[in-house]
């Protein structure tokens, strides 16, 4: 589970932080090592706010997989195959994503087949090439 950003904190740190929790370190998601993302709330409000804001806004921008509900809108994907497809460009296998849906790994193949069909690839590469080269 993804922990939550401490309350006080700015918007934009909380945009940060919310972004580095969904990333992965080692094969974990930061989110869910407790000691990294309360390492980033210690530095984050010792820089310079306009630094902290202008990063943000960065990592806003220059992040494709923030595009994903449009991607997903675009293309026709399901609330489920959007959830998969976000699990996907973030390194995720279907499999990861089944365990962590609770859901058969069958299920979640179906998913990112008709996921594969409705973005109009042949493989999971062509679909993240695809995701991260859109633009609105």
């Amino acid at each position: 589970m993804v922990k939550k950003p401490k309350k006080g904190m700015s918007n934009a740190q909380d945009v940060l932080l919310s972004h580095a929790a969904k990333q992965r370190f080692q094969g974990e998601r930061i989110g869910e090592v407790p000691e990294w993302l309360g390492r980033l709330e210690e530095i984050l409000p010792q820089l310079d706010p306009k630094i902290v804001a202008g990063f943000a806004k960065a990592v806003e921008e220059a992040d494709p997989r923030s595009h994903i509900p449009q991607f997903a809108a675009v293309h026709g994907l399901t609330p489920a195959e959007t959830k998969l497809l976000d699990s996907l460009s973030h390194g995720q296998t279907a499999a990861d994503y089944a365990k962590e849906q609770n859901i058969s790994v069958n299920t979640a193949r179906v998913h990112k087949q008709r996921i594969l069909e409705k973005c109009a690839v042949r493989s999971q590469i062509g679909l993240l090439e695809k995701l991260f080269t859109f633009e609105l």
